[in-house]
């Protein structure tokens, strides 16, 4: 399957000068991208005992409030088993 996707990197750091620096947009999930039909993905990645923020429970809210597709995923079986479901596989 051609899915277009990207690294989505956010978080925060303290830069060498001790700035403290924001990046990516709060909640947003850790893979994103389009499926072939122009369908907006996100995939949050998490361990076994990871669980979601409020932040990004309300993205991957959004995200299928305007109709894409939002997987929390702990292993690549969990995006292909949402792939299956929805006849993109």
């Amino acid at each position: 399957m051609n899915i277009f996707c990207w690294n989505n990197p956010s978080g925060a750091m303290r830069t060498a000068d001790n700035r403290f620096m924001s990046f990516g947009l709060k909640g947003s999930a850790d893979i994103i991208g389009l499926l072939p039909t122009g369908r907006f993905i996100a995939v949050e990645c998490k361990s076994d005992k990871g669980k979601l923020s409020e932040a990004q429970q309300a993205f991957l809210d959004k995200v299928k409030s305007m109709g894409g597709l939002a997987v929390v995923a702990k292993s690549y079986k969990d995006i292909e088993a949402v792939l299956l479901e929805e006849k993109y596989i």
